[in-house]
């Protein structure tokens, strides 16, 4: 974990010897790199290099798509030399890409066309190359992935700057000392996952990358591609996370998506909706789209790395025009009842994909949260004031469906749905993260009561996925609910395949592995035990499970550059710092609310 560098060494009852080191490079993350060494006495070793296939086919238009499988879609493997050999895929591919493999020691032709040996003598050593470029990146995809082996330099050199990289990272990375080791393993590996996965140039593919086939590298905006994003910002690394981030921006697509719902809206600057699965251009592939809480969730992407940044030209540039948008979208989608005396949406899918319903909870705290949110800015900025009226109008009539007890799914909802471990009751993850800013106007006893309620009815995480099991979580801890957000994260705990080596999508689902949305919000909630951040405000030690005695914590990221850090023993805090520059800002011995201005 030190490097992200993988060595092994073998030998053989029959006196075959080798030694391999293998990693991705972080200087450049489309480039795998192998060492082999031969350290059998006296005689050769031989092997084989399998490459890669592509087996689905898409055709595709605006907003819909189609897959199939197909062996014609095959990349075409060609060798370029002795040394080079080059695999491009199909141009109906949905994701278009092109390899390039490069050996220091001669490739021949195998019997099967993927495949080409090698042989080295005793003691000999080999390096192989390999790059990976998809047309997310550029049209020119084929020659930059050439390029990428072209530019690599010398064995030395990559390694170097390779592990001048990742200690890099490592130290700017907080520390935390967990006295549950199984969650302490998991945060690290977490982190871990995320390097060696995340901070792409040109945005994020698939929920699994390249690791398991089912969702064919297609972007999803609040999986791999918006999880990662907030795991970097939360961790401190905000460029990182402001490289993915960009990528989400992309207006002209997102106004295209709003026709979905509003043919005739107007263009220019509004509205924006963003999409479930997501193409190089902004716009959505139409599957699952009606999950428009998601609006709320890409908001908050840019909210979030705002309150932690305290970049003034991003809130101008970026997060307010996106606000607007949103906030706009909002309010052409809603719709007067006068039954319930209140504004309601027409009937959209849930967060629960298999879900249908008018006014779900999901979709109505998404955009309450973001009208709220667009307001705050408007007003804070000094602009468009008749549709900060309008925002704000909208948002204080805003129908919650919700009983005596505890807030309902949806508008009437009967609660007489039933059980599905996949799916599950999801939409109450909103009422903490990431809209943490309606906690105060929520009733937090009847939040509280709905999450614990909705825990139950999802048979305490039985079979449910790894995120939203951390989701639930993220929301328990924004109401203090540290005993039971410790319990919903421990549910990542069944993810893991069999080998406990790759946390999969869910329990049932271990065919998906490295599933980047799981560990991504996974390693959030440590985080957010110890530090809860807002514009001008942190919350100290919002949720610390009761049975976690002796904790440290240091550089957890906070508001405007903030740090924090601290230390718990025998259940006593023995301080909390909150820094900036270096400097002591405030101190704390207990959960309190600390203003910054």
């Amino acid at each position: 974990m030190t490097d992200g560098s993988v060595t092994s060494s073998v030998q053989l009852e029959n006196g075959t010897a080798y030694e391999t080191e293998i990693f991705f490079s972080a200087k450049d993350k489309r480039l795998l790199i192998l060492k082999l060494r031969n350290k059998s006495p006296g005689s050769p070793l031989s092997g084989t290099v399998r490459l890669p296939q592509a087996r689905y086919e898409y055709t595709s238009s605006w907003p819909t798509y189609y897959m199939s499988t197909s062996e014609a879609s095959l990349f075409g493997i060609e060798k370029v030399d002795d040394y080079q050999v080059r695999g491009v895929s199909s141009d109906t591919l949905y994701t278009r890409s092109a390899w390039h493999f490069q050996s220091s020691t001669a490739l021949r032709l195998a019997t099967e066309d993927n495949r080409f040996r090698f042989a080295l003598g005793p003691g000999e050593e080999a390096a192989f190359y390999f790059s990976f470029v998809t047309h997310w990146e550029s049209e020119e995809y084929v020659q930059k992935s050439e390029r990428i082996i072209l530019d690599a330099g010398n064995l030395g050199s990559v390694t170097n700057d390779h592990a001048a990289i990742w200690r890099s990272d490592w130290a700017a990375t907080p520390l935390l000392a967990l006295p549950d080791k199984e969650h302490e393993k998991l945060f690290y590996q977490s982190v871990f996952w995320l390097f060696c996965t995340a901070s792409s140039e040109q945005f994020l593919p698939g929920e699994s990358q390249f690791a398991a086939t089912c969702w064919n590298m297609r972007p999803f905006t609040y999986g791999a591609a918006g999880w990662a994003t907030l795991a970097f910002m939360h961790l401190g690394h905000l460029e990182k996370a402001k490289t993915m981030l960009l990528n989400h921006y992309k207006p002209e697509g997102l106004r295209q998506n709003t026709q979905l719902y509003n043919s005739e809206a107007e263009q220019g600057d509004r509205p924006l909706s963003f999409a479930h699965e997501v193409r190089t251009d902004g716009t959505t592939t139409e599957i699952n789209d009606e999950q428009r809480h998601l609006n709320g969730f890409a908001l908050s992407l840019f909210h979030k790395y705002y309150i932690l940044s305290g970049d003034e030209d991003f809130l101008a540039s970026y997060l307010y025009p996106v606000a607007k948008g949103v906030a706009e979208f909002w309010c052409d989608l809603a719709r007067w009842d006068d039954e319930v005396d209140g504004y309601v949406f027409p009937e959209l899918r849930s967060l629960s994909e298999d879900l249908l319903e008018e006014s779900l909870l999901d979709i109505v705290l998404s955009a309450k949260w973001s009208l709220e949110t667009a307001v705050h800015y408007s007003t804070e900025l000094k602009k468009d004031a008749a549709l900060n009226s309008r925002w704000a109008e909208v948002n204080q009539k805003m129908h919650i469906p919700q009983n005596d007890d505890h807030y309902l799914e949806y508008l009437n909802d009967k609660e007489e749905r039933s059980y599905a471990s996949y799916q599950g009751v999801r939409a109450p993850v909103y009422l903490g993260y990431p809209t943490n800013e309606l906690v105060a106007a929520l009733d937090n006893d009847k939040a509280r009561n709905t999450l614990a309620h909705s825990w139950k009815r999802n048979h305490e995480g039985e079979g449910m996925l790894g995120f939203i099991a951390s989701w639930y979580a993220l929301a328990a801890q924004s109401y203090g609910m540290g005993d039971l957000a410790e319990e919903m994260a421990a549910q990542n705990f069944n993810c893991f395949d069999p080998s406990h080596t790759a946390i999969c999508e869910g329990p049932n689902n271990l065919d998906r592995y490295y599933f980047l949305t799981n560990t991504a919000s996974y390693l959030l909630f440590p985080l957010n035990m110890f530090v809860q951040s807002y514009e001008n405000e942190i919350v100290s030690l919002p949720a610390v499970p009761s049975a976690w005695k002796d904790v440290e914590f240091y550089n957890i990221p906070a508001s405007n550059n903030h740090k924090v850090s601290g230390e718990i023993r025998d259940g006593q805090t023995l301080w909390y710092k909150v820094e900036k520059d270096n400097a002591t800002v405030v101190e704390a011995t207990e959960r309190q609310t600390i203003s910054l201005d």
